[in-house]
């Protein structure tokens, strides 16, 4: 948006060529979104505010979305030799 010769502008390229899948989560597309609607972006980019909706638009549509899955809680197999953490109990990890 900001800049047609710059690297993000050749990864959106390869996106609409289909060369480049762009994944994103809700999450962090919805923080693009937020991003590209800031004032200073679309001025540096000499776009007016529907010219911006219209980019958000384009590049929200090529994008595939994502789940992400944490894993939660304190790896158990892995125990460091010198850690100021207090060890995990005897009893093994609990399950809620």
């Amino acid at each position: 948006m900001r800049s047609p010769s710059g690297a993000s502008a050749a990864l959106l390229k390869a996106a609409r060529h289909s060369t480049l899948t762009v994944l994103a989560t809700v999450t962090l597309a919805l923080e693009y979104e937020a991003t590209c609607r800031l004032p200073e972006h679309g001025l540096a980019g000499g776009l007016n505010v529907n010219e911006v909706e219209v980019f958000i638009d384009a590049v929200l549509a090529m994008v595939e979305p994502v789940e992400i899955h944490f894993l939660c809680g304190r790896n158990y197999a892995i125990r460091p030799t010198n850690s100021c953490l207090k060890p995990p109990s005897t009893d093994g990890p609990r399950r809620s």
